[in-house]
């Protein structure tokens, strides 16, 4: 019974070898023409540079951590609900970073959405973007493409949102807490400049996010300050109102208030993509792959076809 099954796959597979082998020429010419468009598309792509930059995090002590924990039983008397937890900033700061709300603020400030959406390639010789005249009109600057849905001429928010995410990667060593920034596009000098402005921006909002944290703070312990008898508790509060004030002081004057600079964006000479060759190889193998398909989805039909025309 086994022996009947393998015989009748070796059947089948050295038919397809037969029908492969008489229809080589068909076979041949199918790959040259598949090989010649594949080389085409890949060849139009733009190169892609990547834009590289390492960082590491500028964490706080926790000596604010610590007293709020002090506080423990003491602290609920006077009415001061702190928890005696902390995040870690460059945690925040890299998931700040791939929220939607940062960038849309970020995009506000910084005019990148023209070069994100409608550039078609780069001229190194005059270090400009060339754009594709169907989405971007530059003789008349206004945006030209098809609206499709919900989305319109010029592309929305969301839309450079989700292309902006394609070129941007973050990522965090958990036993090193080293962070790994890139941003890949096809302007070298726009891919290190948009990476410097979005760490410059992603410093900038956790600064101004603790300053306001620090300020409602002190405003908030002043205020328990002055309803509260408890000489302890007047104690700690004022250790944490130095804490909050130190941090104001922080913010204030460090620049690199989340992450420190190990080495700053790279200004790329050499191209990380597209990987042409493999482009094409990829789609010689989904043709071969194809034509192997057609060649046995055909052998079937023929076998089928007189199969019906015996029982006939």
């Amino acid at each position: 019974m086994v022996n009947n099954g393998l015989e009748t796959d070796q059947v089948a597979f050295r038919t397809l070898c037969a029908a492969m082998y008489r229809l080589r020429y068909i076979c041949i010419a199918w790959l040259i023409l598949v090989a010649g468009v594949a080389v085409y598309v890949a060849l139009q792509l733009p190169n892609q540079y990547r834009s590289v930059a390492t960082l590491v995090a500028n964490e706080p002590s926790g000596k604010l951590s610590g007293i709020s924990a002090s506080l423990g039983s003491v602290g609920s008397l006077a009415g001061l609900g702190i928890g005696g937890g902390t995040e870690k900033k460059s945690v925040v700061a890299i998931e700040m970073m791939k929220s939607r709300q940062f960038f849309s603020s970020f995009l506000q400030k910084n005019d990148i959405k023209l070069a994100l959406m409608a550039a078609s390639d780069w001229d190194p010789v005059a270090d400009k973007l060339l754009y594709d005249e169907q989405i971007y009109d530059t003789s008349s600057a206004t945006w030209v493409r098809k609206p499709v849905g919900l989305r319109h001429a010029e592309p929305s928010v969301q839309e450079c949102f989700e292309a902006f995410m394609r070129i941007f990667s973050v990522s965090q060593d958990k036993l090193t807490g080293v962070v790994t920034l890139s941003i890949e596009f096809m302007s070298p000098p726009l891919a290190q400049q948009w990476l410097q402005l979005y760490i410059d921006e992603v410093n900038l909002q956790m600064r101004l996010r603790d300053v306001k944290e620090a300020e409602d703070s002190i405003r908030f312990i002043e205020d328990k300050i002055q309803n509260t008898d408890l000489a302890e508790v007047r104690a700690v509060m004022y250790s944490m109102l130095e804490e909050h004030h130190k941090t104001l002081v922080v913010a204030n004057i460090r620049s690199d208030y989340v992450f420190k600079s190990i080495d700053p964006p790279s200004l790329s000479d050499l191209k990380a993509g597209p990987a042409r060759s493999l482009i094409v190889l990829g789609a010689l193998l989904a043709a071969l792959l194809l034509f192997v398909l057609g060649t046995l989805a055909k052998l079937l039909w023929s076998q089928n076809i007189k199969a019906g025309s015996k029982k006939d």
